[in-house]
């Protein structure tokens, strides 16, 4: 399973290695806990590691693009303390998305991916369908709930 957020030559993407406590223990930040490859790709510059993150964050990020989507206009964040990985998407009123962050894969050294790509509302519909096909398969923030 791929969840990104897609631009003009650039990408975040995580893809789903492991899963923990599905279906039977949900995590604090919602949904399940799990182990995932991250991608970053923004212009030249490109970063591969691993990253903890929810299945709850994801639906997070997931309401907060609904909200930008259908407003077309505001900001959407997505921040993983574990990874130090911070993302921004900022939507102006014609659609169009900066989307900028930062990714560091060892907090204690001081080296970093600072970066910053172009999207517009038209790349978030691949987003909603991969979020959207993640929440079939593993529930929503209280997990699968039979």
């Amino acid at each position: 399973m791929i969840i990104g957020v897609y631009g003009d030559n650039a990408y975040i993407e995580f893809t789903l290695l492991e899963l923990w406590g599905f279906p039977d223990s949900i995590c604090y930040s919602g949904g399940y806990d799990g182990k995932w490859e991250i991608n970053i790709k923004s212009g030249n510059y490109m970063v591969k590691d691993i990253a903890y993150l929810s299945t709850g964050e994801l639906i997070k990020l997931n309401d907060d693009l609904n909200a930008i989507y259908r407003n077309c206009f505001g900001t959407a964040k997505l921040l993983l303390l574990d990874t130090d990985l911070e993302v921004n998407l900022d939507m102006n009123n014609k659609g169009q998305i900066n989307v900028t962050g930062l990714y560091k894969a060892h907090p204690e050294v001081n080296n970093k991916l600072d970066f910053e790509f172009n999207s517009n509302q038209s790349y978030l519909i691949r987003t909603f369908d991969q979020i959207e096909e993640m929440i079939n398969l593993y529930g929503g923030t209280k997990g699968v709930i039979s």
